[in-house]
C-alpha cells in the first residue's frame, strides 16, 4: 500500500484506497460464493434424503452431477415434490457455477490486461517494439484459445 503522511496522521493515497476497496469487495464476493455453494449442498442434503430416501453419497453425487451439468441420469428424483424442488435447485446451482467461472475468467482477463499495459509501458520506455509486440500477440492468441475452450489456468 502507498501511504502518505499528512499532518502527523497516516492516510491511504487514492490509488491505495481504491486497491483496498477492490480487495475488500473481492473478499466479500468470495465469502458470498462459499456461502452459496454451502447453501446449494445444504439444501440438497436437507431435502433429497428425506423425500427420495437417498443416502448422503447419492445426494452429493446427484448434486455434483447437476452442478457440473454432466447429467448421467442414473440418479434422479422420482417424487413430484423433489422434481419441483430440483428445478429451482438446479437453476440456483447453475447460477452459482456460472458466477464462479465468470469471476475466475475475469481474474485471468484482468491479469492479462495488467500485463499488456505493463508491456506497452515497458515498450515505450525501452523502444524495443518487435519482441514486445510478438509477446503481446502470443498472449492474445493464448487468451483467445483459453476463452474458446474454457481453460481456467492463468497465463
Amino acid at each position: 500500500l502507498q501511504i502518505v503522511e499528512a499532518s502527523s496522521q497516516l492516510v491511504l493515497s487514492p490509488r491505495a484506497h481504491a486497491a483496498s476497496e477492490h480487495h475488500y469487495a473481492r473478499l466479500q464476493w468470495r465469502i458470498g460464493a462459499i456461502a452459496s455453494v454451502l447453501l446449494y449442498f445444504g439444501a440438497a442434503i436437507a431435502v433429497y434424503p428425506q423425500i427420495e430416501d437417498w443416502t448422503m453419497i447419492e445426494t452429493l453425487y446427484f448434486s455434483v452431477e447437476v452442478l457440473t451439468t454432466v447429467g448421467y441420469g442414473d440418479v434422479a428424483p422420482t417424487h413430484s415434490t423433489t422434481r419441483l424442488f430440483a428445478i429451482f435447485h438446479i437453476l440456483f446451482g447453475l447460477m452459482v457455477m456460472l458466477s464462479v467461472v465468470g469471476e475466475m475468467l475475469g481474474d485471468i482477463v484482468e491479469q492479462f490486461f495488467d500485463d499488456v499495459v505493463d508491456a506497452i509501458h515497458d515498450n515505450i520506455a525501452e523502444g524495443d517494439s518487435d519482441s514486445k509486440l510478438a509477446n503481446f500477440l502470443q498472449r492474445c492468441l493464448i487468451l483467445g484459445i483459453m476463452i474458446a475452450f474454457g481453460a481456467n489456468s492463468p497465463l
